[in-house]
């Protein structure tokens, strides 16, 4: 079983004095499409803002939220599971 961990990493006075929360999505390729070729395009780029049109992220096909974290927030270990 493959595992994934969270733990923000706030290194510098500016990451703790900006940094409230942040959120991960987990989006999901129309029906009919490749996940891979996709989502493929957008791997490395920056984030955004959650709520607000995107012209550049596929915003629409990431609107349910996988995890968040906020000021105050433990290191979080879940079991991956797919499908």
């Amino acid at each position: 079983m493959d595992f994934l961990q969270f733990d923000p990493i706030l290194n510098s006075p500016e990451a703790l004095a900006h940094t409230h929360h942040y959120n991960i999505f987990r989006c999901r390729a129309p029906e009919g499409q490749d996940p891979d070729e996709y989502f493929g395009p957008f791997v490395g780029t920056g984030g955004g803002e959650c709520y607000v049109p995107d012209e550049v992220l596929p915003v629409p096909q990431c609107q349910s939220m996988f995890y968040n974290w906020a000021i105050g927030g433990k290191v979080i270990n879940m079991a991956l599971t797919f499908n």
